[in-house]
């Protein structure tokens, strides 16, 4: 078993091409943000993939993705704290969690439920009008999710839709990835008052529809203990697929 840095990329995509709602932000991150993170990747005795960790590497807090079989996971887990100098949120299955938490300070966890669904099993529920957001909306999706969140999403989350009453933006979903092999579906918001009125069945359904256009894969993260949106995305198709870990190692950093 040997570990190299930032090589073997295009081996570790197609590995991950496997699995593509599972891995689709690494398939992201290689194709597109190679030079914000590392790259540390497990071989085995046959050079074949074992594991890997994905450091997302431009933030104060940093984040870490781990996946691979036990051995690849325990090895890789003795790095992290060094190399987020102990200031991190690390995600793995939440099964290989105990391998990687004996090497970590841990402050707090969540659990994550990934969901997805196959273009064919989509049950749409589109009953408002939903329209493609711009930057001429910046004003209004301020008003709805705050500045930072609002320029981070025209920005990072395109395409992002959204549903207006009375021209105010009160319903958004926003895309972190999109590939021809997956799309990823985030950012989903609905202002309080106007929950439990089918405007989020309305925007993530009309994304879902979007994403069909492009890709036979959609997926999402959520966390496990939010029981309205996981029984929304039920609704639309999306399915369980596996749980996640969200371990904070700095301070307490909810999903």
């Amino acid at each position: 078993m040997k570990m190299i840095v930032n090589d073997y990329l295009d081996e570790l995509y197609n590995f991950c091409l496997s699995d593509p709602t599972l891995y689709a932000f690494v398939l992201w991150d290689i194709v597109f943000h190679r030079k914000r993170c590392d790259f540390f990747i497990v071989l085995n005795e046959d050079n074949k993939i074992s594991g890997f960790m994905v450091l997302y590497k431009k933030s104060s807090i940093k984040s870490v993705l781990v996946y691979g079989n036990d051995e690849a996971i325990s090895e890789l887990s003795k790095h992290i704290m060094a190399i987020t100098d102990g200031k991190a949120i690390v995600h793995c299955l939440l099964e290989q969690k105990e391998v990687i938490m004996k090497e970590l300070e841990v402050v707090s966890e969540y659990t994550i439920d990934i969901m997805d669904i196959k273009k064919g099993e989509e049950n749409l529920i589109i009953n408002h009008k939903v329209d493609l957001l711009a930057t001429k909306d910046f004003v209004k999706l301020s008003r709805l999710i705050g500045e930072n969140k609002a320029r981070n999403m025209l920005s990072l989350m395109i395409p992002v839709f959204g549903i207006f009453h009375d021209d105010e933006l009160i319903s958004v979903a926003g895309t972190l990835v999109r590939l021809n092999d997956v799309w990823m579906i985030g950012g989903v918001y609905t202002h309080p008052k106007f929950r439990n009125r089918g405007y989020a069945s309305s925007v993530v359904s009309y994304w879902v529809m979007e994403a069909f256009k492009h890709t036979r894969n959609a997926c999402l993260w959520v966390r496990s203990d939010n029981i309205p949106a996981i029984r929304l995305y039920n609704k639309i198709g999306f399915k369980f697929k596996r749980k996640q870990a969200w371990i904070n190692t700095y301070e307490d950093i909810k999903p």
